[in-house]
């Protein structure tokens, strides 16, 4: 079977394609052990930065990871049942939005988030800590995979 490469997506396919999703794998790394986990997202396109809601529990191991994180990386795909695939891959640092920005946090949540669970950290939602973040990517590629290359 032949194979294609990827096809790299232009920006504005790399924004439909996070404005069309809502949750990705967020990788945090601390003294060489990385961590991964599935968060639902906001994105704000006009800026291009990927909002995260965290819901901690106080022994939260995303509270210590994102201290000592200096680059995430964010990946959202899809993978057809073609095998035909989409992935977008973000990289950049994690900072606490200010309060001047939380209601651009939450606008960009309420737009195309996806919350699979209100009590993932595994503490009821009014017990934990809310706490929004954005992600600004330094790098912010996408790739469209097509085993077949039709």
């Amino acid at each position: 079977m032949d194979r294609r490469p990827a096809l790299q997506l232009s920006d504005d396919e790399v924004d439909a394609f996070l404005r069309e999703h809502g949750v990705g794998v967020l990788s945090l790394a601390a003294d060489g052990d990385a961590y991964g986990l599935p968060i639902s997202y906001g994105y704000d396109g006009d800026d291009r930065l990927i909002c995260l809601q965290f819901a901690d529990a106080p022994w939260s191991r995303k509270r210590d990871f994102v201290t000592t994180t200096r680059t995430a990386s964010f990946t959202v795909f899809e993978l057809r049942d073609d095998l035909r695939a989409t992935s977008v891959v973000a990289q950049g640092p994690l900072s606490p939005a200010d309060d001047d920005e939380v209601p651009d946090a939450l606008s960009a949540l309420a737009d195309n988030a996806v919350f699979t669970a209100l009590d993932e950290s595994g503490v009821p939602i009014e017990e934990a800590d809310l706490r929004l973040f954005w992600l600004k990517p330094r790098t912010l590629t996408g790739r469209r995979f097509d085993p077949f290359g039709d």
